[in-house]
């Protein structure tokens, strides 16, 4: 736990503050020591299935640390969900790391500036970019913003809380008369 905790857990910035971690993404080319690698604050939907794992893990060995840790995963994918204007997180999406685990206070312009570089080529200011694409606050970019309902996802809110927090915005984009379905533009307007 403690190498994926150090290399792939990170937390985001968030616009309320809130002490959530989401899973990353790590590249090695296997000869790159431990000690370089770098999170990428790349978080893909499927990767919500984390605190659950944790979770279980830690009631396992009965470790309070480590539940603590599947709580964050856990309150990382609600974030999401609930920063997102339709309550749906996006199948894979950028968000701005913070550079200190313990104090990550509100920066817009640390925001713009993400922003911006995840969109190199555009030379508009960043809050356009921010309104044409639909940007939650702490957003950089999202990068599939589809929806695929996929039950694995859940697992952690089903292990450490009631699931209808989120899946109530679920069950109203994804309803079909015989089954699920997905969700297409999780960043449309909520109106």
């Amino acid at each position: 736990m403690a190498t994926i905790k150090r290399h792939i857990f990170y937390r985001p910035m968030t616009q309320g503050g809130e002490d959530v971690l989401l899973s990353g993404d790590v590249w090695s080319d296997g000869q790159t020591p431990t000690s370089q690698l770098r999170t990428e604050a790349k978080s893909q939907h499927l990767s919500c299935f984390a605190g659950g794992m944790v979770a279980i893990g830690a009631k396992i060995f009965d470790n309070a640390h480590e539940l603590a840790v599947a709580r964050k995963l856990v309150d990382g994918c609600i974030w999401g969900y609930e920063t997102s204007n339709l309550g749906i997180l996006p199948e894979i999406m950028h968000t701005v790391p913070c550079e200190d685990q313990s104090q990550c206070p509100w920066d817009q312009y640390r925001w713009q500036h993400e922003v911006d570089q995840a969109f190199p080529d555009d030379k508009t200011p960043a809050e356009e970019k921010i309104q044409a694409r639909r940007l939650p606050p702490g957003v950089s970019q999202i990068d599939n913003t589809r929806y695929i309902l996929r039950y694995a996802g859940l697992t952690g809110h089903l292990i450490i809380l009631s699931p209808w927090q989120i899946s109530s915005p679920l069950f109203r984009s994804c309803r079909m008369h015989i089954s699920g379905s997905m969700a297409d533009l999780v960043q449309a307007r909520g109106d």
